[in-house]
């Protein structure tokens, strides 16, 4: 037996975070109205589609990333010098992209809404639906992110006694230095929560690069 509820909620089969929405399967362009025409959503159960009204929301993919991990590195030059790298990846998951959603079906603004001719039907059918059907605007959002680039030297002692301390360290750290990424909107990592699972952006302040100088001493 399969138990279907709304958006964002339990689907018996399914993982706990999927994400669903409804999604637009087949559709025509008419050129002389400009519209997606003979529409058609995922009826959930394999069938040849049902009108997007009645459809049920289908999963379009995971909120939660099923594979993430990192990797670092880090080197001593000349017994004083330590160059660290830590480079960082999640992998499998989707957001959904709010502002290409509003831009799209709410102020009408995407080169889609000018230009349909140049674009599947089905993502024409799915802007044109006014907010029904929304699974375009779910997209990937796996990345790979250089996270943290740093550079600490060791001060000799006669330098750490002059500063009157044992030893002395000086670092420069970068962070946050460039994502490799697909994902649409303004970073992959920053979303707001709707309910447990959806992760959703619109508008969220990235994360931001940093340029920090530390000097840590022991007395």
């Amino acid at each position: 037996q399969k138990l279907t509820l709304g958006v964002g909620q339990a689907t018996v089969g399914q993982p706990v975070d999927a994400a669903r929405q409804r999604k637009v399967i087949s559709a025509t362009y008419d050129p002389t109205t400009k519209k997606a025409i003979n529409v058609l959503c995922d009826d959930g159960i394999g069938g040849p589609g049902v009108a997007c009204g009645a459809a049920p929301p289908v999963m379009v993919g995971r909120y939660d990333p099923p594979t993430e991990g990192a990797f670092s590195a880090t080197a001593t030059i000349w017994g004083r010098l330590r160059a660290y790298g830590l480079v960082d990846f999640k992998h499998g998951n989707v957001h959904l992209d709010n502002n290409r959603r509003a831009l799209c079906q709410v102020f009408l603004r995407c080169d889609e809404n000018f230009n349909p001719q140049n674009y599947d039907p089905k993502l024409i059918a799915e802007i044109q639906t006014a907010g029904v059907a929304t699974s375009f605007a779910a997209h990937n959002a796996s990345f790979v992110k250089l996270r943290e680039v740093s550079l600490a030297y060791t001060m000799p002692r006669n330098v750490a006694r002059f500063l009157r301390a044992s030893d002395g360290t000086i670092a420069l750290t970068a962070r946050n230095l460039h994502t490799w990424t697909d994902w649409t909107g303004l970073d992959p990592e920053a979303f707001f929560v709707l309910q447990q699972f959806v992760r959703q952006e619109q508008d969220n302040t990235p994360q931001l690069a940093s340029l920090n100088v530390s000097i840590n001493l022991t007395f």
